[in-house]
């Protein structure tokens, strides 16, 4: 499994890419790095996307369960769009972790969509600091 979390929108808008098999603990070490990252931002509220389209396993509905009751809702938390795999199995245990997580979340079927839904949801964001590469992805229909 890796992960990447980085700022799109500094302070305001967390890209979080999972890819490959992802474990329980996984699953709990990137929460806890995303909340970091979240609560050294002075905004209010932080939305994100995660970008689980390269995962290709995910633990049992137990093992997910288990490790989100020790996952507090955050209340700075804003939206969250999540960019789906594919597999069904693994669309569902990601709709089950983000209900069970608490948060404000929508499904996007690639990042261009994620970019266009967040626009969206969260016109007060400083779009003009999202980077080139990602301004071209949310242009594109």
């Amino acid at each position: 499994m890796t992960h990447r979390i980085e700022w799109l929108i500094p302070d305001h808008l967390l890209n979080v890419v999972i890819s490959g098999e992802i474990t329980g603990d996984d699953i709990l070490r990137i929460t806890e790095d995303a909340v970091e990252a979240m609560e050294r931002s002075p905004a209010p509220l932080v939305h994100s996307i995660l970008h689980i389209s390269g995962v290709s396993k995910v633990p049992t509905l137990a093992d997910i369960a288990q490790v989100m009751q020790d996952i507090k809702p955050r209340p700075r938390s804003g939206w969250t769009l999540v960019v789906m795999a594919t597999n069904p199995i693994i669309r569902w245990a990601a709709d089950f972790t983000m209900q069970l997580s608490g948060v404000r979340y929508r499904r996007a079927d690639d990042m261009g969509d994620a970019l266009r839904q967040m626009r969206h949801l969260v016109e007060a964001l400083d779009w003009a600091q999202l980077p080139e590469e990602y301004r071209a992805l949310q242009q594109s229909e």
